[in-house]
C-alpha cells in the first residue's frame, strides 16, 4: 500500500534509470554529489572575483530574508544523517537484496524493496528528493562493491 503511494508520486523508472546510470559511470559518490549538495553549490557559486563581495553576500541576513547563513550547512548535516539511517536500512535487508542481484532482478524491483524497507523504517512521509537520490547512490555502492563489502564498513 504504502509503495503504491510512492510510485503515485515518483517514477521508479526513473529511479531504476538512474541507478542503471550510476552503476555504468561506477561512481555512485559523484552522482550523490551532483544530485544532493546542489543546494550549497549554488549558495557558493558567485559571479565576483572579489572574496570580501562573495563573503558577506554569502554570510548576509537581510531584514526581508529570514535565511540563517548556515542553512546550507545545517542541511548537509541532516543529509549526512539521511545516508547513515538509508545505509543502515539497506544493511537491515542486505540479504533480500543479495537474493535479487543473484536472480537478475530488474533494477526497479530491488528499488521497490529498498523503498519498502525505507517506509517500514521511517514511515511514508520521509520519503524525498534527497532520501531517494541517497538512495539510488548507496544501492549503486552495494551493488558495485558486492552487499558483504557494502555492509561490513
Amino acid at each position: 500500500m504504502a509503495l503504491e503511494a510512492v510510485k503515485a508520486n515518483y517514477d521508479l523508472d526513473k529511479l531504476a534509470n538512474q541507478l542503471k546510470l550510476v552503476i555504468e559511470s561506477g561512481n555512485p559518490l559523484k552522482y550523490m554529489d551532483e544530485n544532493i549538495n546542489w543546494a550549497i553549490d549554488k549558495d557558493l557559486e558567485t559571479d565576483s572575483k572579489n572574496n570580501l563581495d562573495f563573503t558577506s553576500k554569502f554570510l548576509s541576513v537581510t531584514s526581508t530574508d529570514d535565511l540563517n547563513p548556515f542553512t546550507g550547512i545545517i542541511n548537509w548535516l541532516k543529509r549526512s544523517r539521511t545516508s547513515k539511517r538509508v545505509k543502515r536500512i539497506l544493511c537491515s535487508i542486505i540479504t533480500q537484496i543479495q537474493e535479487l542481484i543473484d536472480e537478475g532482478a530488474e533494477l526497479k524491483k530491488i528499488l521497490s524493496v529498498a523503498i519498502t524497507a525505507i517506509i517500514t523504517a521511517l514511515g511514508f512521509g520521509a520519503i524525498n528528493p534527497v532520501l531517494l537520490t541517497v538512495l539510488v547512490g548507496l544501492l549503486a555502492t552495494a551493488i558495485l562493491d558486492g552487499v558483504a563489502n557494502f555492509c561490513a564498513v
